[in-house]
């Protein structure tokens, strides 16, 4: 069993004979190509994200999100399809390099009514947090962020991960593995169980009303 991209990186390079269950890995990519591995990811699917969005912000109707293509270019194309069968529009702006941040935001100013981010090593990185939490600020446009920690920083809500059933999940398909289930019969897994973080104060100054329901739900509320 690893834990990480890392972790799961290296024992591909080492391991080809014996089953490897993954962990905390980020996609299934991580698996393509290698067929004594599987696992769990923390890739929570595009309807589901977007679905929870609908459920906080039920009035946003345009959607804006920042993104490398080289990195999440079928994402995006996705997310967008996904977007259009709920009845939402997904306002898409490229970057490939951080320096074109600052004009990537203001071209969505004036177009959108959230700013949704997604995992991205080149737009979302504790680099570039201040200036997006900024803008999102400023302009009252909620930003929904990665984990609770953008929450923490002045994110509206996020959705975040239950490690420990996580760790139930991998248990799980070791279990099956041990009793005689091929690991490429085991195909790879995302998580099974939502918990998010929402943040009431940046809530009140953008002026949106979050459901009691939502609000009692939350695993933590800043």
């Amino acid at each position: 069993m690893t834990l990480g991209t890392a972790a799961t990186q290296r024992a591909r390079q080492d391991i080809t004979t014996v089953p490897i269950i993954a962990g905390l890995v980020l996609s299934a990519d991580e698996f393509k190509g290698a067929p004594n591995i599987s696992g769990v990811t923390l890739d929570f699917p595009v309807t589901l994200q977007l679905e929870w969005l609908r459920r906080f912000l039920p009035t946003a109707k345009t959607i804006g999100v920042i993104y490398n293509p080289k990195e999440n270019q079928q994402r995006i194309e996705a997310a967008s399809r996904v977007a259009y069968e709920l009845g939402l529009k997904l306002e898409s702006q490229q970057v490939s390099d951080t320096r074109e941040l600052p004009t990537a935001l203001e071209t969505l100013a004036k177009k959108i009514d959230v700013l949704w981010g997604v995992v991205d090593e080149l737009v979302l990185t504790p680099q570039t947090a201040k200036h997006i939490l900024l803008f999102s600020f400023q302009n009252r446009i909620p930003f929904v962020g990665l984990s609770t920690a953008w929450v923490k920083a002045g994110a509206v809500y996020a959705l975040d991960w239950d490690y420990t059933d996580l760790g139930m999940q991998c248990g799980e398909m070791a279990l099956k593995v041990l009793g005689g289930t091929p690991i490429n019969a085991l195909p790879p897994m995302v998580p099974r169980k939502v918990v998010y973080a929402l943040n009431q104060k940046t809530a009140r100054h953008m002026k949106i009303e979050i459901a009691e329901t939502l609000v009692h739900g939350a695993r933590e509320v800043f």
